[in-house]
């Protein structure tokens, strides 16, 4: 086994027996919280007073002493920024004594919080620091046995409980199957362990020292062994070779959905990268990476890339330290290496977790790396906890499992151990969401405002205000980083609009704000167009062609009279009105006018001057009338009355015998008097 382990870097500890195993274990599924059954002899005594019957005794009972709750259990929990926020279950009893608070830690450090809930966020934690959590309950007795078996009861972080700990002897491999049970390459005790619920493991194979597992969908094992050959274990029994040629012992092994199997460490050198495609009964192998100096740990993410990790350590040759790398292939062929364990690291087995980051283990450097989909890098440093971290593997809950392959816990009987874990890793988000987001309608705009959000960790950078008609996006506008509000331009008068805004940081995008109330922007009317006037006595009357509305129905109309440039009292006209005629006006004085619409913006533009009028009515009569007889004829003299605004432009005198009128005869516009000709002597008018 040491030809082994040298060449992949991972020398075994100098006090690690070949073989061996320990006692204890502990479940992943199992409650980590103990029963203390505590009772306490109660002597009941029987007496009488004076002379009264003695009673029959009470049925006997037995008091218990309240104890310590046991501990709570389903702790989960979520990063955000510079927290993280964690949920768990009630304990499954209270030890007698109703649970006063619960205690939250985060390690290391020592933050934490209190509550009396079953929910409580840590704040003041460090962007890029991997943490391990656990919550303990309290009742009036004590403090209950920590939630997470990984970190114990205090602040300080025991470690001590692991899933299985008898027997096991360096692994270094596991996986979660299809049906939730932690499937383990137990490597020096060459067999394949199945932990499933509270009871002992299933022994499902025994490979010749397994270096990985991974599972299909029907239930089917693919080992690697240290012959270097690629096995399959059918599910219903039979036992495959499918490959040889591969590195002894190796951590690089996984499957996709499809049934593809992938495995590192082929070739002479051991330097390729392979995909094995199932075609009928058989596979189809194709290299799909090379050059590599070590590969072992293998993960395929979302998008279907893969992810190598290349130990390092030792190259090939054994002749020299190299830096150990993480490396992504594409469903497309394209190699990249994209991190850089550093001298000293060797990765060992690589996992993603519901949230697509890959977590890689580096037993080299005794520590977790994390790595995000945006490329942000974390890591934990274990330092002396324990042996040496070389498998990681996630469950559909969000629970991680760690393979620790060495002794552990100071317990030098303990080849290896499987510890589940809360872990999470606070980091920069993107920012909250704009609160309090409201508009104000404009002329073809909208002015809003808004509540500046939590940045998420990283400064705002800006705001996009995204304008909708009815469920339709309409183009984002931009704002600046240190906005709290401003105007949406280019929208249309008389829409109908509602507006959400979202915040942008270095991360990314925050969800949009609610909707804004609906509104409709608008201005005051166009000026009417087509103003004409016709005089009348006194008065003048208007018409005019309505304009565009501005967006807002038109309230109405205002028509001012000019004299000159002088603008006299206005006058007010319906809101259906195309026409109207203004009184008040002074005959003989000569007119213009305008004509302006209003709307709930206020009066609009006022259209053009129309024709100029002059007011006027018939003459005034004329006053003082008299005539004197002449031969066939009669003389008459009057006073000139008012013109009624306009020129007199002549007289009619109109004979009259009795109340028969005679011809009318004319006289100038000047006249004051004249002689009317052609009567008959001796007739009377």
């Amino acid at each position: 086994m040491n030809d082994q382990a040298q060449r992949r870097g991972k020398a075994r500890p100098a006090n690690a027996p070949a073989g061996g195993s320990s006692a204890g274990g502990f479940s992943p599924f199992r409650r980590s919280g103990r029963r203390f059954p505590l009772a306490v002899l109660a002597t009941l005594l029987s007496f009488s007073v004076g002379i009264s019957t003695t009673s029959s005794a009470s049925p006997l009972i037995t008091p218990h002493v309240a104890t310590v709750p046991t501990a709570p259990i389903d702790l989960l929990a979520s990063g955000g920024n510079g927290s993280a926020t964690l949920t768990w279950s009630a304990p499954t009893s209270t030890g007698g004594a109703a649970i006063t608070s619960y205690v939250a830690t985060a390690l290391p450090g020592s933050k934490s919080c209190t509550t009396t809930t079953l929910t409580c966020t840590i704040t003041g934690l460090t962007n890029g620091s991997i943490y391990t959590f656990n919550v303990v309950a309290k009742n009036s007795v004590g403090t209950s046995p920590g939630s997470n078996p990984l970190v114990g009861t205090g602040t300080k972080a025991s470690y001590a409980a692991s899933i299985l700990s008898t027997g096991l002897n360096f692994p270094q491999c596991a996986v979660v199957d299809a049906a939730g049970n932690l499937d383990v390459a137990d490597f020096y005790n060459s067999r394949i362990l199945s932990f499933s619920g509270t009871g002992a493991p299933t022994e499902l194979a025994t490979p010749y020292g397994p270096g990985c597992v991974a599972v299909d969908n029907s239930g089917n094992l693919f080992v690697d062994d240290y012959s270097g050959l690629l096995k399959r274990f059918a599910a219903g029994g039979g036992e495959t070779t499918l490959l040889s040629g591969v590195v002894p012992g190796s951590s690089g092994l996984t499957i996709d959905a499809l049934g593809n199997v992938y495995v590192a460490g082929v070739g002479p050198t051991h330097s390729n990268v392979v995909k094995l495609t199932p075609s009928g009964s058989g596979y189809t192998q194709s290299t799909i990476g090379s050059g590599f100096s070590d590969p072992n740990g293998l993960a395929l993410d979302a998008q279907g890339n893969l992810y190598v990790g290349d130990g390092g350590v030792v190259d090939p040759t054994g002749t020299a330290a190299a830096d150990s790398f993480i490396y992504k292939i594409t469903p497309g062929g394209v190699q990249t290496k994209i991190y850089d364990l550093g001298l000293g690291g060797g990765a060992g087995q690589l996992a993603f977790d519901a949230s697509n980051n890959l977590w890689i283990a580096d037993p080299g450097n005794n520590r977790l790396v994390e790595i995000s989909p945006s490329g942000v890098v974390s890591t934990s440093d274990f330092g002396g906890i324990f042996g040496a971290i070389y498998g990681v593997a996630f469950d559909g809950a969000g629970n991680m499992f760690l393979i620790d392959s060495f002794q552990s816990n100071g317990d030098a009987a303990n080849r290896g151990a499987i510890y589940q874990a809360t872990v999470t890793t606070p980091r920069p988000t993107v920012p909250g969401t704009p609160q309090s987001v409201a508009a104000v309608k404009g002329n073809a705009s909208a002015t809003l405002t808004w509540v500046t959000p939590s940045s998420g960790g990283s400064p705002i950078t800006g705001y996009v205000v995204t304008p909708y008609v009815g469920a339709t996006p309409q183009t984002p506008q931009s704002f600046g980083a240190n906005a709290t509000g401003g105007t949406v331009t280019g929208l249309t008068n008389g829409q109908t609009y509602t507006f959400t805004v979202a915040a942008q940081n270095a991360n990314g995008q925050s969800p949009d704000s609610a909707a804004t109330a609906p509104v409709t922007p608008s201005t005051t009317p166009q000026a009417p167009t087509l103003v004409t006037a016709v005089k009348a006595n006194a008065s003048a009357v208007l018409s005019w062609q309505a304009p565009d509305n501005g967006g807002a129905s038109i309230t109405g109309y205002v028509v001012t009279p000019y004299v000159g440039a002088t603008p006299q009292a206005t006058q007010s006209f319906g809101p259906n009105a195309t026409n109207g005629t203004v009184t008040g006006l002074t005959n003989g004085q000569t007119y213009t006018f305008t004509v302006a619409a209003q709307n709930l913006n206020g009066i609009g533009i006022a259209s053009s001057p129309s024709n100029a009028v002059t007011p006027s009515a018939v003459p005034g009569t004329p006053q003082s009338v008299a005539a004197v007889k002449g031969n066939a004829s009669a003389t008459l003299t009057w006073v000139t009355p008012s013109s009624g605004g306009s020129p007199i432009t002549g007289y009619v005198v109109t004979p009259y015998v009795g109340a028969t009128p005679q011809t009318p005869q004319s006289f100038g516009a000047n006249a004051t008097g004249g002689t009317v000709t052609g009567l008959t002597n001796g007739q009377t008018y």
